[in-house]
C-alpha cells in the first residue's frame, strides 16, 4: 500500500489537473522501512488498475481514506479520494504541492 503526500497540478485546480504524485510505502509492520516515490497520474491509475490488490491512501486527520480511479466519459481517468462513508472528497488538493 502507498499513501499519497503530495501532488502536482497543472493548467487547473481540480483532480483532472493532477499529474505526478510523491508517495511513500505503508508497512503494516511498525519500524519497518518504507520506500519514497513520485508517479505520473496516468501510471498510478495503471498500478491501481492492476490485479493484485494495489491499495493507495491519503491521510486526512487521524484517518485514511482511499484513493480510487475515477472514469468518466470523454476524459482521461484520474484519481479521487473516496471516505469511509462511500463519499468522494477532496482529501488528495489538499495534500501539499511539489
Amino acid at each position: 500500500m502507498i499513501e499519497i503526500v503530495a501532488i502536482r497540478l497543472a493548467e487547473g485546480s481540480g483532480h483532472e489537473h493532477v499529474t505526478d504524485l510523491m508517495w511513500r510505502g505503508v508497512s503494516l509492520r511498525a519500524f519497518s522501512n518504507t520506500s519514497i516515490g513520485q508517479s505520473t497520474t496516468q501510471g498510478l491509475v495503471d498500478w491501481l488498475s492492476l490485479r493484485g490488490g494495489h491499495q493507495a491512501v491519503v491521510e486526512d486527520g487521524s484517518r485514511y481514506q482511499q484513493v480510487l480511479v475515477v472514469r468518466l466519459a470523454e476524459r482521461p481517468p484520474h484519481v479521487r479520494a473516496r471516505n469511509n462513508e462511500d463519499q468522494w472528497t477532496d482529501a488528495l488538493l489538499a495534500l501539499p504541492t511539489f
